[in-house]
């Protein structure tokens, strides 16, 4: 028995050190990397060959920052492979009405998983960072711009928009009730480019850690000419739920 747990302690020993030199090499790395080179970087006993490369293969799957092929013969840093990817801002006819865009899930899978909606940032070509603000809206109205994120995830999200959303979910069909989000001000750049329904924002991905993007304006007859920058994806990859739930047992 004590032999058992002793080699037990040894295999869980060897797991934490395999997590913590795949983790260093993964910070360091900025390219395309294959699950050969992440063993180089490993000064283990070779008896254990295999044992070591199925922990490999386990903490580069629970890493959402890798995008991976089955082999592992293929990967590649997201925040590399989403580097001046450019994707689509439509605001719909509400949210030029009230002058905002709504954040929702519109970034998904253009911001990094430890990024909040609210938290990314938009800035115009001359680097001019577009403000945020303080919306009242019934969550019914607001649940179509956070579809993606999933129900138990639109919760966490709307409690930490506001402190103030807490005591609304208390109330009979929160659904029904008033809430705040921060949205992006918008008023003044419609007006700017005289926006109208059908126009769109190209945005850019500047850096994909911290959710940080450009956007340049597209009337809707130009949209047809948006340059395309967005390599292709020929490695698979699973999307990971949104951790706000988690932030919310933090706080």
């Amino acid at each position: 028995m004590i032999k058992v747990m002793r080699k037990m302690d040894k295999i869980k020993a060897l797991k934490a050190e395999i997590e913590k030199t795949v983790e260093k090499f993964v910070c360091r790395t900025q390219s395309i990397f294959t699950l050969k080179d992440v063993k180089k970087s490993l000064s283990l006993p070779s008896q254990q060959a295999k044992f070591i490369e199925s922990a490999i293969e386990e903490v580069l799957k629970s890493n959402p920052c890798i995008f991976y092929n089955e082999t592992f013969r293929d990967c590649r840093m997201r925040a590399d492979y989403f580097y001046k990817a450019n994707f689509l801002l439509i605001p719909d006819e509400e949210e030029m009405e009230k002058g905002i865009l709504i954040p929702g899930h519109r970034f998904i899978p253009f911001s990094g998983i430890d990024v909040l909606p609210f938290q990314c940032k938009l800035q115009l070509p001359d680097g001019s960072a577009i403000p945020m603000k303080i919306v009242h809206e019934r969550l019914e109205e607001m649940i179509p711009y956070h579809n993606l994120l999933g129900r138990e995830e639109i919760i966490g999200y709307t409690l930490l928009n506001d402190s103030s959303n807490e005591r609304a979910f208390k109330r009979e069909d929160p659904t029904k009730n008033i809430m705040a989000f921060r949205v992006f001000d918008m008023k003044n750049i419609y007006a700017l480019y005289d926006f109208k329904q059908g126009d769109a924002f190209v945005a850019t991905v500047l850096n994909w850690k911290k959710g940080i993007y450009s956007i340049e304006y597209f009337p809707s007859r130009h949209l047809k000419n948006i340059p395309n920058t967005q390599p292709e994806l020929t490695i698979s990859w699973k999307m990971p739920s949104m951790p706000y739930s988690s932030v919310l047992k933090k706080r």
